[in-house]
Formats: C-alpha cells, structure tokens, sequence
C-alpha cells in the first residue's frame, strides 16, 4: 500500500469519471443523489445457510455475491492486514536505509524537525541489511526471524480473535518468500522448508485462533504496478516479460500443490492473486492484466486446488470484467477504498462515485474491500465505512495491523502504533539496516512487540463496532 501515490492516482480516476458525467451534461447533484438511492438502499440479500458444492467439502467457497464457510454458513470475512512483515515500507518500518538527505547533504526534516525517509521497497531492504559488514549471514537470518517473531507474534493472533472480534488475517508476502532468482535470469523454486515454513506456521496460528488466511501476493517477480509496496520499483513490470509471467504463474501452481491436500489449506480462505494489479507503471487495472490473471488462475486449478481466487482491480469497479469471459468459477474481486483528504470530497460523495463505475459492472461475484481507512477520530466515520461494507454483503480488511510513529504522537493508520521516540531535536534517526551493528537491530525488533505498542483510535472504534466490549487503554 504506497499512500501518496496511490491517493493521487486514485483522485485522478474518480476526477475522470466525474468529467465524464459533466461531459455528458449531467448534473453532478442529479446522478450523486442517483447514485445515493442505490448505495444506501442495495443490499446483499444472500441466504445464511446453503448446500456445499461437494460432499466433505472442507473449503471456504464463493455463491452468488457471497463467500461461505465449509459447512455452507455464510462467511464474511472481517478483518487486518499484517504490513511489514514480509514486504517492507518504509513509512511503516522501524528501520531505513538512511534519512533524506538535503542537497548539502544533512538530513531533511519535517516542519516539526522529524528526520524524514524515503521509500523503502523489499529489494532495497534485501540490499542494504546484505551489505551491513556487521552482520554474518547467520546473523541476518536470526534478526529476520527475531523480527517476524515479534512485529507478528502468535499473541497477535489471538488478540485480532479475541479483542477485535476479528475472523480474517490477509497476509501480504513477497515472490521471493518462494523463489529464487538464478544467475541466467531464470527462475526456480525455493525448498518446501524453504519456502513455506514460516507461511505454514502463520496459517497454523490463524487455525488456532478461528481465523481465516488470506494469501495475498503483493510483489510478484518484476513488479505489478511499481509501487514500493510492490518491492521494486521499476518500470520493467511483470505484463510485458513471459518470463516474469510464468515464474509468477509457477509461484502459486506451487502455493496450490502445497496446500490443495495440506489440513492447513482449510484455514486459507482465498489466494489474493496480486495486490493492486497496474497494467502500467503506476497507472491502472487494464486489458492487459486479465490474460495474465487467467494464467494465475489455470496454474491454480490445474493442480486441482479449488480455493476461491481473489482477483483485485484498481482503482474502480469498472476495471472488473465479467468473470464468464475466462469461465472463471469460485472466485471473488477486491477493491482497495481510499478517500484521501486532499481529494475534497465528502464519504459521502466518495462512495457515489465509486458506485457510478459500478454501472455496467456489476458482476455476480463476491466483493471484498482488502484495503481501507477511515484515517479519523471520529465513530460517525467508521460506523458509516463499516455498516456501507456490511448492507453490500462486502468482507473487508483493514490496512494494516501495526505501523511506526518516530515520535510521541499516535496516528490512526491500523490498530497499534510501534512509537520510536526519536528526538527532534538531536536528528535521531531510524536504524540503518546498512550500519546498525546485530545488538541495535536485536533491541529494535524485539521492542516492535504489540505488548509494547500503542492502541489507535480507529482501533477503538472498530471494537465498539465489531461489539467487542474490551476498550484497550492508549
């Protein structure tokens, strides 16, 4: 999720569409107030129990506008991304690799003398921690494994169940988590340990806890949008490179045969194909996309893996195609909903624009929001996000579980804030994963623990929402 450029783009799009209806001289009030009465009064209307499509069926599995629980119990999926931990951002990593820098050379800081960062993608963490000369390998897999134990711990688990009332976890990883990348250019598959022991250990904690898994592919090899949150951001994206494309396609034909006949397949509830998927750099969803996306789905099936796919288009409803062009079956299409500040519009007029490229495309399937924010203080706003997300039968995520703040402050991105408590007023700085000797970076981990974290506001909200009669303390 790369917030900056993702709002712009997302105000472009929306501005078109709202040009376009002054184009066809409509009056914006005439078609917002249409679009109004069909997005306060549309309801997903989907019965609460059907047949499973097979005897012993022992998977999550899409109907209609709906997603439904093994037993046929209709299943919407409630829940939180895990950012940053297996696909760095910088603006949510406790870590860098090295402040902005100013022309002279001194760091750059915000009106507030905040030391300020700039992107971070994957390859560049890769990168920077490779080169640290203070580090053994040994060492580097340790704190790997020292950070993912603690940014994500198993408690985490078990308080997204238990204190936000919570069912779904989405999972962003990254195609190197599953491949390697070879001298030749080439592309090959990690081992099964390799490549899927930390993935198994996650699903198994989501089972513990009676929370779904939801795989989410969000940097394929070559990028998919070039978004840092893709982990590279380079303009020699994934559409137009057939080796790129088939090392992707044989990524999840592995994912498939890992977890088609593996008891912890039934805690997945959906591969989300790729995040945010640009048919140019950062651009849009395009015609270009959906070949693809159909190699990603038939490298699933023919393994004979029936998981529901997820297949994401960006930014509007009018990128979906309808699925019967490909004989997609079992599958559900994501949005990310974004309503930016500097956008102007109201969550009203936002959510009536997003309707409008609806019309057309408004396809038999699931819908699921796998990325949002409601960004403030304010119930009313949450409430209002979350009950719109619930009358149209959507299952959503929100973005994301934890982020860091430098300073004292709490912001309202996820649940909990990791605070750094840099000081403003000596420059201190993130640690450099280029430089940062194994001690500094052990303490740094290991203090990103939830249990040393601070709630959010929106947080709050979501347990008051979601009826959870916890209210955690800030």
């Amino acid at each position: 999720m790369g917030k900056l450029k993702k709002g712009a783009i997302v105000a472009i799009v929306l501005g078109s569409v709202a040009g376009l209806i002054g184009v066809l001289g409509l009056t914006a009030g005439g078609i917002f107030l249409g679009a109004r009465i069909a997005s306060t009064s549309r309801q997903n209307t989907d019965p609460e129990h059907i047949d499973p499509p097979v005897e012993g069926n022992k998977l999550v599995f899409a109907n209609n506008r709906s997603l439904y629980d093994k037993n046929g119990n209709l299943l919407r999926l409630k829940g939180v991304n895990a950012g940053n931990l297996l696909v760095t951002e910088g603006w949510i990593s406790p870590y860098s690799c090295g402040a902005e820098l100013n022309d002279d050379g001194t760091p750059h800081t915000d009106r507030d003398g905040n030391v300020t960062y700039p992107e971070l993608n994957q390859e560049e963490t890769l990168e920077g921690f490779a080169s640290n000369p203070n580090l053994t390998d040994a060492q580097r897999e340790e704190l790997w494994d020292i950070y993912r134990k603690h940014w994500f711990s198993d408690a985490d688990f078990t308080r997204i169940k238990e204190e936000f009332n919570m069912n779904a976890i989405r999972l962003p990883f990254y195609w190197r988590n599953i491949l390697n990348e070879n001298a030749d250019g080439t592309y090959s598959r990690k081992s099964e340990a390799e490549a899927f022991t930390y993935l198994d250990h996650f699903v198994e904690q989501c089972g513990k806890n009676n929370v779904y898994c939801i795989l989410d592919l969000h940097g394929a090899v070559k990028t998919q949008n070039g978004y840092e949150h893709s982990g590279s951001e380079s303009e020699e994206m994934l559409w137009d490179d057939e080796v790129a494309i088939a090392a992707t396609a044989d990524l999840w034909k592995y994912v498939a045969e890992h977890y088609k006949d593996n008891e912890l397949g039934e805690y997945i509830a959906t591969y989300d194909l790729l995040n945010e998927p640009c048919g140019n750099y950062h651009g849009a969803t395009q015609d270009n996309c959906y070949p693809v996306f159909n190699r990603l789905y038939q490298a699933i099936r023919e393994t004979g893996d029936n998981h529901v796919i997820t297949i994401e288009g960006c930014w509007t409803y009018d990128k979906f195609i309808n699925p019967s062009k490909y004989n997609w079956q079992n599958i559900q299409y994501e949005i990310h909903m974004y309503n930016w500040s500097n956008s102007g519009r109201t969550d009203q007029q936002y959510f009536d624009q997003m309707e409008l490229t609806r019309i057309g495309h408004d396809w038999n399937v699931p819908y699921y929001v796998g990325e949002f924010t409601c960004f403030g203080d304010d119930y009313e706003v949450w409430d209002r996000w979350l009950s719109f997300f619930d009358r149209l039968g959507y299952s959503w995520t929100l973005w994301t579980y934890k982020k860091v703040v430098v300073g004292w402050w709490n912001d309202n991105w996820g649940l909990y804030n990791y605070r750094l408590y840099l000081n403003n007023q000596t420059h201190e700085q993130k640690l450099d994963l280029r430089n940062a000797t194994y001690a500094e970076l052990k303490k740094c981990f290991e203090e990103g623990n939830t249990t040393n974290c601070y709630i959010t506001t929106s947080a709050k909200h979501i347990q008051k929402y979601m009826g959870v009669n916890i209210i955690l303390p800030s």
